[in-house]
Parts: C-alpha cells; structure tokens; sequence
C-alpha cells in the first residue's frame, strides 16, 4: 500500500509538530488515493486488452490504410481520367446540339440523331451517358439526350433521359423539369405535366425559370378545369415575381382562373392593371384610336382599355416597325417568339383589335390594322407557324356557336393569306363557349369573350 512520507520540522517546531511527527498517512483514506487506484487498474486492463488483440488491431490499421490509398489510387487513376475522357467525349455532340438549334425542318432532325447517336468512332450524348454513368459529363449527356428526344417528338425516351439527369443548377435544374413537363403534356397526359409544371416552377426560386413554368401549370390547371389550382398559381407569380415576363399581365389570368369558377365573384378584366394617374395629354379619349395606330399616339394610352399599356414602336427582325400596345397581342407575340421558352399548347395571345359583325364572321374594317401588324410580324420571322382559336360567349346554341368560332378563326386565316402569308404556316380552330377570359354574365364580358386568339405552333 503506498504511504506518504512524514513530514520533517526543525527542532524548534518539535512541540508544536509533536502529533504531526507521529502521524503517517495512509492514502487510501484520501480521494485523490481512489482515483490514482483507479487509474492504475484502468492502465492495467487497457494494456492487457491491446496485447490480447494487437494482431487485430495492427490488421484493422493496415486495412484502413489500404483502403484509405485504394479511394485515392481510384480518384487519381480511375475516376479522374474517365471524367476527362468523358468531357472530351462531349465535345463532339454538344456541338452538333448546338447546331441543330439552329437549323429547321430535315436538317435539324438529322442533326438531333447525329448528336443522339455519334458517327465515325465519336460518341453520341446516348453512348456517353451509359459508358460514362456517374460522371458529370455522363449527367450532361442525360440532359442533352432528353432534350433532342422532345425536339424529335420521340417523348417517351426524352422523359426517360430526362428523369436520369440531376442538377442543382438555377436553370439546367428547373428546365429539365419542364421539358419533362412538355413530354407529357405532347403525350396528352396532362395531370403528369402539370406535375413537373409545378416541381418546375418550384426547384429553384428565380426571375426566369420560376414565373416561366408557374405560368404553364397555371394554363395547364385551367385546361383541366382546376381553377383553384390556376388562380393559386398565377398569385404566386403576382406576388413573387410581378416584374417578371409573365407577371406583366398576370391579373388577366387571374380573373381567367376565376372566370371560370362559376361560384366565383370577379371584377371585369377592363378594371385598370396599373391604377396610378395619368396626366391627362397622355390618356386618348377617342376608343376608335385602338384600330388606328399612328406615331402621333406612341406613349399614350386609350382611355377605358389602360390595361393594354400605352402605344409603343416595335422593331421587327428585319428591321421594320409597328405600333402597337405594349400590353397587347403584338408585344406578348413578340416577347414569346424572341425568348427561349418552348412552343407548348397553352400559351395564346389574344387578338384584341380584331372584331366581328354582329352574328357573323365576316371581319369589321377596323380589324384590318392588327392583322396588318400580324403580317408585317410573320414576315420578319418567316419560321413561325401560328394556330387560331376562335371563342364565343355563352348566349345561344352551343354547337351553333362552336361552328361559328371556328368561321371566325378561318376568316382571320385567310385575311393573313390574303395579304401573302403561306397557308400551310397557319391552321384554326373553333372553340365556342370554351376558356373564358371574361364573366358572360355582364356585355362588356361577353364582348371579351367573342375573340379570336392565337398561340405559335412552330418558331
């Protein structure tokens, strides 16, 4: 048992130490002793158990070690030169992508396959993606293959791709979800797209890709008649993104959505988007100035029709020019045909200035100056194809105003055609009571109701 020492006095201090010198101290009446027991015994064992099993432990060691030079023997030897020759791979397909963007007709589809498939010993995005499955370029190439499946109307295999490609990316990341969307919708399984619509729109929060593709659910919602759905859709882009493309005339979509709820109670789509006063110069009494734009109206508004913005100079691709509104058919046609965005079923412009005699589809005169704006547009971009939709109000027989919505939509076709646009870049179609914008309880609404519309088919 250890034992502290005594203590040691000079002599002087014997009486006073006297118990001190007879006293020793036994440690294991102290704490401090237990713990130092403790200690030592714990040692003990510990020791014993790494020379019992030193053998395992020096193998457990040695296997970390090797497995440790085996992760970065592979990073180093394996998986750092497949992505390399992966990338490299890419090179040769991406390019042909590119190019097929910017080709038409036969020679985009053989473009499409080119990249699809390789030629001459180069790989193609379908060959990349299975020998290099795991790679960020193997990744790409998933994302490219889907996207020149949905260009070739091969959706099946695009939505395979697709589905295949991971991305956080602000853009890649939504855009794939969308295209899954668009796979969909052309597959006409349209409660599918409007999923991906919506995982779309929701990914990644941004200016673009999120207004973009809440816009598409909204139209789509609507189309399956999820007017709820629709009117959630198209506030959120109201409220997130009201500066966005299409957050310009979002509240037209709005009431579409709640137009079409008949429990609904909606303000007219004439109510003022933009309820700060002009200064008097600005606002154009006279309605008739809608269909007869000059220069003398650029930056003015007609008063009662604010909501189609003010007048404004558009300059074409080959350089010409039109006035129109800035809120009206021309701008949005416009917006839609320089963008990115994918010609889909859902996105139409509404002819506004173009009217009807009463009970006929014979075209009133002053309809002439927006389909003149129409021609002037299909000139300067000679690859857009549009279809036209032709929509009545809800006063009298059903198929007798389905028959007479599709009259209209073919009297606006053929005004093109006779002013030279090519027939086969135009067809038309009546939808009757079909897609209201407007409440057909009230005139004004069923004035809006009687319309034309039309949405690109090709660009």
């Amino acid at each position: 048992m250890a034992t502290y020492k005594k203590r040691y006095k000079p002599a002087k201090e014997k009486i006073e130490n006297a118990q001190l010198e007879d006293e020793t101290i036994d440690v294991s009446d102290s704490t401090t002793a237990e713990v130092f027991d403790t200690l030592d015994e714990t040692a003990n064992k510990s020791e014993k158990w790494i020379e019992k099993n030193s053998k395992p432990l020096f193998y457990a060691m040695i296997g970390f070690v090797v497995l440790f030079l085996l992760y970065v023997g592979y990073q180093r030897f394996v998986s750092e030169p497949k992505q390399l020759d992966a990338s490299n791979n890419l090179a040769y397909p991406r390019a042909t992508f590119d190019k097929a963007l910017l080709a038409t007709g036969d020679e985009a589809k053989k473009l499409f396959k080119l990249g699809l498939d390789g030629t001459d010993g180069k790989f193609g995005f379908v060959n990349i993606a299975d020998e290099y499955s795991g790679t960020k370029a193997g990744n790409m190439a998933n994302y490219y293959a889907g996207i020149s499946y949905l260009k070739l109307k091969e959706y099946d295999k695009a939505i395979e791709y697709l589905s295949e490609f991971d991305s956080d990316d602000e853009v890649l990341g939504p855009v794939a979800l969308g295209a899954i969307g668009d796979a969909f919708a052309d597959l006409n399984q349209d409660k599918d797209a409007l999923e991906y619509y919506e995982k779309a729109g929701t990914k990644k929060e941004n200016d673009f890709t999120s207004p973009m593709f809440l816009f598409k659910a909204g139209q789509l919602a609507i189309q399956l008649k999820d007017f709820s759905k629709a009117e959630k859709l198209f506030t959120t882009i109201k409220e997130k993104y009201p500066t966005s493309e299409q957050g310009r005339e979002i509240d037209r979509y709005i009431n579409m959505a709640k137009y079409g709820d008949a429990s609904s109670v909606v303000v007219s789509e004439s109510v003022k988007v933009d309820e700060t006063p002009k200064q008097e110069e600005k606002v154009v009494e006279d309605v008739n100035s809608l269909y007869n734009a000059t220069s003398a109206l650029l930056g003015k508004t007609v008063k009662g029709y604010e909501y189609l913005g003010e007048f404004v100079s558009l300059k074409l691709k080959d350089n010409s020019e039109i006035i129109a509104l800035s809120k009206g058919f021309e701008s949005g046609l416009l917006n839609f045909i320089k963008s990115d965005a994918k010609v889909d079923k859902t996105t139409w412009f509404n002819l506004r200035r173009v009217l009807f005699k009463t009970g006929s589809a014979d075209l009133d005169e002053r309809s002439m100056t927006q389909i003149g704006n129409i021609v002037k547009i299909l000139n300067a971009y000679p690859n857009v194809e549009l279809k036209l939709g032709g929509y009545t109000d809800n006063t009298g027989n059903v198929n007798s105003n389905k028959k007479l919505s599709e009259r209209r939509a073919n009297a606006v076709l053929n005004a093109l055609v006779s002013k030279g646009i090519d027939k086969k870049r135009l067809t038309a179609e009546g939808y009757g009571i079909e897609h209201p914008v407007a409440d057909n309880n009230t005139e004004e609404g069923r004035a809006l109701n009687r319309r034309v519309s039309a949405r690109v088919t090709k660009k």
